[in-house]
């Protein structure tokens, strides 16, 4: 018999009740709203010890080595141990602490160090997500139910830059990082109530005692390779896109609205590209988002004005929905049920490494080829990453 699934969320594709269903999805949009308020909020708060911009710019560097660093450890333990719940409820009581303290530091390097936590504390969350909603289910609604978890992660994106902005500006940006965390405790309250049973991981098989060539990375390869192609062009340009907006004529509430539009695309959009993954296979939609954000970038380049990246942002939420729903539900199809969260967890790596890579190497493209010309730079890597994804992926649903 087949289960009508709601258009919007796909809650009922995770193959859990309801009611776990949407414990899942308000615990990783609450732990995404703390997160996203952090990255917005903590570079402004960062004025408040130093005007010097390359110790705020480490801020970030220190989040997302700290985030890349924890990922291997974090993702090895769950699946050792079946603990994902245990796990996710870490990282979100760590985001709740960091989120709480940053009003009582007194220094820079107590807000460097928090930053770093703050990092460690999402490489306790986000591999847990994807390899929750991607190993309950089927692989035949196995799109449809990592949407869930990517949808939680687009909507509090959304919600922490809205309702973090309206905080900040009605009572300081203190009461934004209070709410954080308060929305962070009770995540973690909740995944203790109702996602402690979410699955009791199997004694450590082989594969799980193995090195990482036991978890047959080989057969998911080029979807690794391809988010790594597609990430490094696209974080150089995210280092730098308020000062591209601000080039092309944005207002600093200009620059706020197109990154909502992108946001807002990807919680409109999410929950029909996980259905289009589904019916149509991972390979075309991730080809979708490869060749979808190439054609993107080259807008970015090609733009008069800051007006004409609002529609393009449309094109971003859609290229971005199909990059992160196809490739977690490859990967999901692909990884052995005692290496969901590791497989996940090289998905999130190599985002981190993204952002290592592509910062550094934009900021010394940057002075070749100036910022427009660097968008094409990103362009031509999207679109390399699309070529080799037509050779490389392999279909892992049978039409």
């Amino acid at each position: 018999m087949k289960v009508a699934l709601p258009h919007l969320i796909h809650l009922e594709a995770l193959g859990r009740s309801r009611r776990e269903a949407e414990a899942f999805f308000a615990t990783f949009f609450l732990t995404s709203m703390s997160t996203y308020m952090a990255i917005v909020f903590v570079p402004l708060y960062a004025l408040k010890y130093t005007g010097d911009l390359s110790l705020i710019a480490l801020l970030a560097t220190s989040y997302y080595v700290a985030f890349t660093a924890s990922l291997p450890l974090c993702s090895r333990l769950s699946d050792r141990t079946g603990a994902y719940s245990a796990i996710t409820m870490a990282g979100a009581a760590l985001t709740a602490l960091t989120c709480l303290a940053i009003p009582a530091l007194t220094d820079y390097w107590q807000l460097l160090a928090v930053r770093g936590l703050q990092g460690v504390a999402w490489a306790f969350i986000a591999p847990m997500g994807a390899a929750m909603a991607s190993m309950t289910t089927t692989k035949a609604l196995r799109g449809r139910a990592v949407s869930v978890y990517n949808l939680s992660v687009s909507l509090g994106y959304l919600a922490g830059s809205i309702v973090g902005g309206l905080v900040s500006e009605a009572m300081g940006i203190d009461s934004a990082f209070i709410l954080g965390g308060l929305a962070s405790a009770a995540a973690c309250i909740l995944a203790f109530k109702r996602l402690k049973g979410w699955r009791q991981g199997p004694p450590p098989s082989e594969g799980a005692r193995g090195g990482v060539g036991a978890f047959r990375v080989g057969r998911s390869r080029a979807v690794y390779v391809c988010f790594a192609l597609r990430n490094v062009g696209a974080t150089g340009i995210w280092a730098l896109f308020p000062i591209y907006l601000a080039y092309l004529g944005a207002s600093e509430l200009w620059i706020g609205v197109i990154y909502m539009v992108n946001l807002a695309s990807q919680s409109l959009l999410m929950s029909y590209v996980g259905s289009l993954t589904d019916r149509l296979g991972r390979k075309p939609i991730m080809l979708l988002g490869l060749f979808g954000s190439s054609a993107v970038f080259a807008l970015y380049g090609l733009a008069q004005s800051y007006l004409w990246i609002i529609p393009v942002h449309v094109l971003l939420g859609l290229s971005w929905s199909s990059l992160m729903t196809a490739s977690a539900a490859y990967i999901g199809d692909e990884a052995p049920e005692d290496a969901q969260a590791t497989m996940m967890g090289l998905l999130f790596m190599v985002t981190g490494l993204a952002w290592i890579a592509g910062s550094s190497m934009a900021s010394g493209l940057v002075k070749l080829v100036g910022l427009r010309g660097y968008m094409f730079v990103a362009s031509a890597l999207s679109a390399i990453g699309g070529l080799y994804g037509i050779v490389g992926l392999k279909e892992t649903i049978k039409r």
